[in-house]
């Protein structure tokens, strides 16, 4: 899922039915939740243009330092496949 130029990384919380999101190569830590596929793609849109307009109103630049790290799994099919094809029961950050 991409958005402004950011990418997120989604999980599903088999559980809680809790879709989990985070913005992929960023050290910033912008997150967002949605209780069914339909509304993920708006909370992701909601979190990024928050989190852009947080940075506008404090003064600081958008965070984009990872960009080129987040490449390996972002463009690598086969690291892809691994990442995304695991049932997850907690989303894969801390």
């Amino acid at each position: 899922m991409k958005y402004r130029g950011y990418e997120a990384f989604l999980a599903f919380d088999v559980e809680e039915r809790v879709f989990h999101g985070r913005l992929a190569c960023t050290q910033d830590v912008v997150s967002f939740e949605a209780c069914s596929a339909d509304e993920l793609q708006g909370a992701f849109h909601e979190a990024v243009d928050d989190y852009l307009h947080q940075c506008a109103a404090s003064g600081q630049p958008p965070d984009k330092a990872l960009k080129q790290a987040c490449g390996a799994v972002g463009t690598d099919p086969t690291l892809r496949r691994v990442y995304f094809s695991r049932e997850r029961t907690r989303p894969p950050w801390p």
